[in-house]
């Protein structure tokens, strides 16, 4: 059952994945835009506990790992008053991070599929 915070979550990282503007946003202030899902750090560090719990889908929290571990240094180590370059440099590290994500995933979900759907 997704709660309210699962699915603010959800649309967080959704927005991380699909909207440039918002990815720019996080990178230079990154407290400010998870606040605006109603999201805070701890949030972030629930979600890696969760994925290192490895209960669920052990393949796919592997993959994940990485991806919510720069979510949370760029919240933690965030600092307001940053030249621009710094932000800049943030922002090309997420964008690294998030389409390595998206192979990592895709190969955790290729590698699970059951061997009646090899076709």
């Amino acid at each position: 059952m997704l709660t309210l915070r699962h699915e603010a979550f959800l649309a967080f990282v959704g927005r991380l994945l699909h909207d440039r503007e918002f990815s720019e946003w996080f990178a230079s202030q990154p407290i400010s835009a998870l606040a605006s899902h109603g999201l805070r750090g701890q949030d972030l560090r629930d979600v890696a506990e969760v994925l290192n719990s490895e209960r669920y889908e052990a393949h796919l929290a592997h993959a994940l790992r990485p991806t919510v571990a720069l979510l949370i240094d760029m919240v933690e180590n965030a600092r307001p008053s940053e030249a621009p370059d710094a932000a800049s440099a943030r922002y090309a590290r997420l964008e690294e991070e998030l389409q390595t994500a998206r192979v990592r995933v895709s190969s955790a979900r290729a590698s699970t599929r059951p061997w009646w759907r090899f076709w």
